[in-house]
């Protein structure tokens, strides 16, 4: 590869999109420029707007009205049945132009006949792939210096409903000239994506995906701590880790201990980003409000692991202690679902 060329990795998996941009200069060297997505997004959402689609067709049809049945075990293995159904029409009408499927003993002796054409298809999914969107604005917009779809060179297309065409209809509306590749299996994509992590060859520059923040008091509601960001979404990671450091003063009179409490999220307020540890320094000299200063830092390793450690100024009393943070790399689990995901599109295929 040349210099500085922009990849777009576009994962689109069964339940989530996750959306990277990367930078990578000459052979082997790979920068995450930022990361978003969306964790409520994917191949399962679409399934759930087939399986809507035919509830309302088996009600019109065979007169059965599934979600108001009083037997729990039938309810469960119809809408089961249902689900599993929908799921393989999804694959198949991401290849061919018109699906049927047939559910023999849908409930007791009654059997269902489902049909659906592409047409049908995509303008039922349309609502939730236009969804798409959002990360990848979001993810552009995260890179230092603001990206736009025209600076990317490559979209890779990775996991199991990035196959589906109404969304590369969207990415070819959302990245009109540039080459969306499909040449690598998403299988090989995934393997590929966890040899670049597993390799120590490769010079992996990675981020910080969210902000990270300690809680500060807020002397007008005490009930709502503010959430003050001590390392920005984004930030770099390089191989020695990074750390930051913030100076915070007592905020009572002659409080003799300090609650640190640190959270990841974009949020304004502590409790509405995800709560990461409390740590509590005691000991602290009682004095007026202001008066005591408390150096915190985070610091981040290269394998995202956090570690958070608080002083007193002018004291001995100190704390160090760590937390793992969900740094934007796919865990052993998450890769293996892949795998798994791709290898069930395959077989389909």
């Amino acid at each position: 590869g040349g210099a500085g060329r922009n990849l777009l990795v576009f994962d689109f998996g069964g339940g989530t999109l996750d959306v990277t941009v990367m930078e990578i200069r000459g052979e082997m060297s790979f920068r995450v420029r930022s990361t978003d997505g969306d964790m409520r997004l994917g191949g399962e959402d679409i399934d759930a707007v087939l399986v809507k689609h035919f509830l309302r067709d088996i009600k019109d049809k065979c007169g059965l009205d599934l979600e108001a049945m009083e037997d729990g075990r039938k309810k469960s293995k119809a809408l089961k049945q249902l689900y599993q159904a929908c799921s393989r029409l999804k694959v198949d009408l991401s290849r061919v132009q018109e699906s049927d499927f047939c559910i023999d003993d849908l409930v007791e002796e009654s059997s269902f006949e489902g049909r659906m054409d592409r047409a049908t298809f995509d303008r039922l999914v349309d609502p939730i792939v236009q969804r798409i969107r959002g990360p990848i604005d979001r993810a552009l917009q995260k890179v230092h210096g603001c990206m736009r779809a025209i600076d990317i060179d490559q979209v890779l297309m990775v996991g199991g409903s990035s196959r589906i065409p109404k969304v590369l209809e969207v990415l070819r509306d959302v990245f009109p000239g540039t080459e969306l590749c499909r040449r690598i299996n998403p299988d090989e994509a995934i393997v590929i994506g966890a040899a670049i992590e597993g390799s120590r060859t490769v010079d992996l520059i990675d981020v910080v995906p969210r902000p990270l923040s300690i809680a500060t008091a807020n002397h007008s509601d005490r009930s709502r701590s503010f959430a003050t960001q001590i390392v920005a979404a984004c930030t770099p990671i390089h191989e020695g880790g990074i750390t930051f450091t913030e100076c915070f003063a007592n905020s009572r009179d002659g409080q003799d201990c300090v609650t640190i409490r640190v959270c990841e999220g974009e949020a304004e307020f502590f409790d509405d980003n995800l709560r990461l540890g409390v740590f509590e320094i005691t000991g602290i000299p009682p004095r007026p409000r202001g008066e005591v200063e408390i150096r915190v830092a985070l610091t981040v390793d290269a394998d995202g692991i956090l570690s958070v450690s608080a002083a007193v100024e002018g004291t001995g009393q100190s704390l160090e202690a760590t937390v793992v943070t969900s740094k934007g790399r796919m865990s052993d689990e998450q890769i293996e679902e892949k795998r798994r995901e791709n290898r069930a599109f395959a077989a389909s295929g």
